[in-house]
């Protein structure tokens, strides 16, 4: 075979293809366009059904909706209970003499928040291990009985929904994992 040019070529590789059977073409359409037999399809719904309902029950058991309802509830009086925030008293270019207020998390005891007054070339070193600079963050204390023991505020902003923020307690082991996808400690800011 002797081709003069591209398009030639082209042309002859086109003519030569093998053409499937139109009995091939109607078997494979025949097979994407059918659908699942109607028992498979019951069959998916009784089990997609049977595991929210397991869910729903083990979230039940370990308090797990109830405590995310008691926490929602009990945000506004937690608020009510933060220190007023202060104005930031840090000046830009300062001597570093100035005092700030902060709220202290003593690493490993954050059950223990307390507000500080602390030099500002001091902020730094407490940012570093997770304190949080301004005294609104700080987690309101508690009763030792209370149900938010070792529990911390924060602001959670749902991912994907972020007008739908509200504070929630959570365990201080959770803090990292949701300040990672946007949520910050203390009570919600106002939004402008």
């Amino acid at each position: 075979m002797k081709f003069r040019s591209k398009r030639s070529l082209d042309r002859q590789l086109r003519d030569n293809r093998p053409q499937p059977s139109d009995d091939l073409v109607q078997r494979i359409t025949a097979d994407v366009s059918t659908a699942a037999p109607r028992h498979h399809r019951r069959a998916r719904l009784v089990l997609a059904g049977v595991t929210t309902a397991v869910l729903a029950l083990g979230l039940t058991m370990t308090g797990g909706m109830s405590y995310a309802a008691s926490a929602v509830a009990k945000a506004p009086s937690a608020v009510k209970q933060l220190v007023k925030p202060e104005k930031n008293t840090v000046a830009k270019g300062g001597s570093g003499n100035q005092k700030v207020t902060i709220c202290h998390i003593p690493p490993g005891n954050p059950s223990n928040a307390h507000l500080i007054t602390i030099s500002e070339n001091a902020v730094p070193a407490h940012l570093a291990h997770g304190d949080p600079a301004p005294p609104l963050l700080c987690p309101p204390p508690g009763p030792a009985d209370d149900q938010y023991k070792d529990k911390v505020l924060i602001c959670h902003i749902p991912p994907g929904n972020p007008g739908n923020r509200h504070e929630i307690y959570v365990s201080s082991n959770a803090v990292p994992a949701h300040t990672r996808h946007g949520d910050y400690l203390g009570a919600c800011y106002p939004i402008p």
